[in-house]
């Protein structure tokens, strides 16, 4: 599936293992086989959409360093205090992330998940979510206590990370085109708010859309 828009409701990860062909929980095979997949069937007209500038030769598009996801655990947000640790408020899923490097650039992000026993590629696209990631990435590229851990709040559509080795409670919002730079970290009692009262707007509206199409004849 390609994916124009960045902020879907998507979920993102834990910084697992070092990507290499000598671990074999991460899915590389699946993840190359699904890039030249995608690229073969992209409209030439249409690869920027996707995070691919146009006119980019194959050779000069390359997988990134993969990582998987974290996501909020059910009850997260509606029990979440001021006080409450933010280890342990998060969940990972199967999937892993590969970023799409152009000239080494993230542009692009290609998602491979366990399908029917198989790893497979699903999604291709979400540049402005790219950006964002590949952003935050280098102003903290070295961070001596590891990469920016990633939560993917996805009834809120957001997308937050953390910095290890920081204020234990930092958590901060990726947002396009308000990146914020490096030392402007926030903490997790002013993001969780906004994020669980734009969870609860965005459910309320489902719902409402919902009993209205049930309703109508």
């Amino acid at each position: 599936m390609f994916h124009r828009c960045a902020w879907l409701l998507v979920v993102l990860w834990p910084w697992a293992a070092a990507w290499s062909a000598e671990n074999p929980e991460i899915p590389y095979a699946a993840a190359q086989t699904g890039l030249n997949r995608y690229l073969a069937a992209m409209p030439p007209a249409e690869t920027a959409l996707y995070g691919v500038p146009a006119g980019t030769g194959r050779t000069a598009i390359t997988l990134g360093e993969p990582f998987q996801v974290f996501v909020p655990s059910p009850s997260t947000l509606t029990q979440w205090t001021p006080t409450t640790p933010i280890n342990g408020l998060w969940e990972e899923t199967t999937a892993w992330w590969f970023p799409i490097l152009v000239q080494g650039e993230m542009t692009a992000l290609l998602i491979v998940d366990r399908m029917d026993s198989e790893w497979r590629a699903v999604s291709f696209g979400r540049a402005e979510m790219a950006k964002a990631i590949g952003q935050v990435e280098k102003q903290w590229a070295g961070n001596p206590n590891g990469r920016p851990q990633w939560i993917m709040i996805p009834q809120a559509a957001q997308l937050l990370y953390h910095i290890p080795g920081q204020a234990p409670d930092n958590l901060t919002r990726a947002a396009i085109p308000n990146l914020n730079n490096k030392g402007s970290l926030t903490r997790a009692v002013d993001v969780i708010p906004s994020a669980r009262n734009a969870a609860a707007k965005n459910i309320a509206a489902y719902k409402a859309a919902a009993s209205a199409q049930k309703a109508s004849p």
